[in-house]
């Protein structure tokens, strides 16, 4: 069992709305960076926030979260919005200096390192091949019943449920990704972008992969031919599929799927007879928070890739024609594109 901290429904609007909402057109503040420490950062921070975060975040924008709210959200975790979250594109303008210093300002903390995690002392047994339901993934079957006849929980004893263990995720406010159980190990994502591999005994960590993006569904786990271990599959916020190595945790291979700037993932890839069915989603919806921004022009589609290799099968759209000027334009100027829309 996984349990993470609750969340009131307020934080977790805010961060599905925004994080950091930059004027787009503003040019980078340099940050002065000298030895005289807090105060420095501080009086940087601040000057970063002036010029890029107080129009939207002052109040002005009402999807944008106000600036006494980021204290609640953490440092590391508003640095990862920037960095690969839905506040990339607005960030795109600032350093990586420049982040790290805002990010400390906004959640009124400095930078630090994660919190190990505990390892396994024993390394993991060799998985098995023949697991059906873990295969199909989070959902147990192809149509998705999540299910397990096995289970053996039923009204009269579920009352019985006692927790065994807790996993906390470094650095993490959420958990959107579903754990998958395969064989005495749960492999599952995370808002930092790191895939575990559990202990389902004890909740220690056999392994760590780092996809470098949001992980927000679960993972798909199946064989590949000429491959003894299973291999897990999963795509990031930057819509970037990964195949990992079930049984260590080394990449297999990585493919990214978008055509689109805002491209992301966040449905659950599954696999069917050698191939990956990636669903891909938008944040241009973050983008548009920018005035200046023509929009839109995102696409929804589903991508085909080969399980073996990572190589595009085919991809396809929901609205097959792309975006066109309508014509129009928004009351600051900018041109209004479209059709557009429909992620998966």
């Amino acid at each position: 069992m996984i349990t993470v901290k609750n969340l009131t429904w307020r934080i977790g609007l805010m961060m599905a709305a925004a994080v950091f909402v930059p004027l787009a057109n503003a040019a980078p503040a340099s940050t002065g960076m000298s030895t005289d420490g807090a105060t420095t950062e501080v009086a940087d921070g601040m000057a970063l926030y002036q010029e890029h975060c107080a129009a939207c975040h002052d109040g002005q924008v009402p999807r944008a979260p106000h600036m006494i709210t980021f204290s609640t959200i953490g440092a590391d975790t508003i640095l990862n919005a920037m960095n690969n979250g839905v506040m990339r594109a607005q960030a795109s303008a600032l350093s990586a200096t420049e982040r790290k210093v805002l990010a400390g300002f906004l959640a009124g903390e400095a930078m630090a390192p994660p919190k190990p995690i505990l390892a396994c002392a024993d390394p993991m047994s060799e998985l098995a091949s023949s697991d059906a339901a873990a295969m199909q993934g989070w959902g147990g079957n192809a149509k998705n019943r999540r299910h397990s006849d096995g289970a053996g929980l039923d009204r009269n004893n579920v009352d019985q449920l006692a927790l065994k263990w807790v996993f906390a995720y470094p650095g993490a406010l959420r958990a959107r990704s579903q754990p998958l159980v395969h064989d005495g190990v749960i492999f599952v994502g995370s808002q930092s972008g790191d895939i575990y591999a559990l202990d389902l005994e004890s909740g220690c960590a056999h392994w760590t992969y780092s996809a470098g993006a949001e992980v927000r569904s679960s993972l798909s786990l199946g064989l590949v031919p000429g491959r003894d271990d299973p291999v897990l599959y999963m795509g990031d916020f930057s819509a970037t599929v990964h195949a990992i190595d079930a049984s260590d945790g080394s990449l297999v291979w990585r493919a990214s799927v978008g055509v689109h700037p805002d491209a992301t993932i966040t449905g659950s890839p599954k696999l069917h007879e050698g191939s990956l069915y990636v669903p891909i989603s938008s944040s241009e919806w973050a983008t548009a928070a920018d005035p200046g921004y023509a929009c839109c022009t995102f696409r929804g589609g589903v991508a085909s890739v080969d399980a073996a290799s990572g190589e595009l099968n085919w991809r396809a759209h929901v609205i097959e024609e792309p975006a066109v000027e309508t014509g129009e334009t928004n009351p600051f100027g900018a041109a209004r594109k479209g059709p557009a829309g429909a992620p998966v």
